[in-house]
């Protein structure tokens, strides 16, 4: 192992090893998002193959796979997103990923707005999409 550190190095490469059990702490979304998300996967598409067989072309493949995914996709919830920083540890300062959406919320269309000043289609376009429920008009700077 010594010898790759040595030969990274010489190409300016630092190599730092992980120490195990550290994965859910660098990586949350991985250890309790990801997985879940591909066990959801492996489990509707096995389901899917026996009841309704494999589509035959490309096309039909694509769709079904893009299908199966939103299927295992809605089965991870916000809460389970939520979670997976909470044990990871606070960010930015602050202690829960609640603490980190109320951030997030305070700023969430500020940028947009300043951006856009004179194009408020654009700005009920993002509104109206889910990323913020209140009208342009009230938002305050």
């Amino acid at each position: 192992m010594r010898s790759i550190q040595d030969a990274l190095g010489d190409i300016g490469t630092t190599v730092h090893f992980v120490p195990p059990g550290c994965t859910v702490v660098a990586q949350p979304l991985d250890v309790d998002v990801m997985s879940p998300l591909k066990k959801h996967m492996q489990l509707n598409c096995a389901q899917a193959a026996v009841l309704n067989g494999l589509p035959e072309n490309s096309v039909e493949r694509r769709r079904y796979m893009f299908d199966q995914a939103m299927l295992a996709l809605a089965a991870i919830t916000p809460g389970t997103v939520r979670k997976a920083f909470d044990r990871a540890g606070p960010y930015f300062g602050y202690t829960t990923s609640n603490d980190v959406q109320g951030m997030l919320d305070e700023a969430s269309l500020l940028n947009v707005v300043d951006v856009q000043l004179n194009d408020i289609e654009s700005v009920q376009g993002v509104i109206s999409g889910g990323v913020h429920h209140t009208p342009a008009e009230a938002i305050a700077m």
